[in-house]
């Protein structure tokens, strides 16, 4: 009971061919980029998305260490992820620079279940395999926030529920589990 196994490099493999991935701003996109994403960083599921969605929820009803309502938001923000040239050089606008020209994204993990809350770590491209390359997945995950309209305020883990859709969902632990 409540074992957890591990994502692995070949459900990663079989998520970029999955013919059910449906457009860059899906769903199963986000899923498969914060997985790729996860692989360096060792997220637990709070550090990336939403618990539950309550009943009645409003945007901005975030998920918040110890559910105290003026805490930090538990979920990984755009502002959470720098970019850096091979040479260490920041890196303004990542989804703009060509991908080889990105050498390392730094990680701050906003809150840590081992109390180190704003622990930043620094993982470097992988130019030889770019299906799990972290670099490129953490330029993906803003792109697609961007695209969606996602706040500096908001949690990077959404996604387009559907063609039509106006406004940005985010990911909750239950549909990540169903996927998997």
């Amino acid at each position: 009971p409540k074992r957890v196994e591990p994502v692995t490099k070949a459900m990663i493999r079989f998520m970029h061919r999955d013919k059910g991935l449906t457009g860059e701003d899906s769903q199963k996109a986000l899923i498969r980029d914060f997985s790729i994403l996860g692989l360096c960083t060792g997220f637990r599921s709070a550090e990336w998305n939403q618990d539950t969605k309550p009943r009645g929820w409003k945007r901005g009803q975030w998920d918040r260490k110890l559910d105290d309502k003026s805490g930090p938001i538990m979920a990984l923000m755009e502002q959470d992820l720098s970019f850096f040239t091979p040479e260490h050089k920041v890196i303004a606008e990542p989804v703009h620079a060509d991908p080889m020209s990105i050498g390392y994204v730094r990680v701050t993990h906003r809150v840590q279940k081992n109390g180190e809350n704003g622990q930043k770590v620094t993982h470097a491209a992988n130019p030889q395999d770019t299906e799990l390359c972290p670099v490129r997945a953490a330029v993906r995950i803003i792109a697609r926030a961007r695209r969606l309209g996602v706040t500096a305020a908001e949690p990077l883990a959404a996604y387009r529920q559907n063609k039509g859709s106006k406004e940005p969902t985010w990911v909750v632990k239950a549909q990540v589990a169903k996927y998997y």
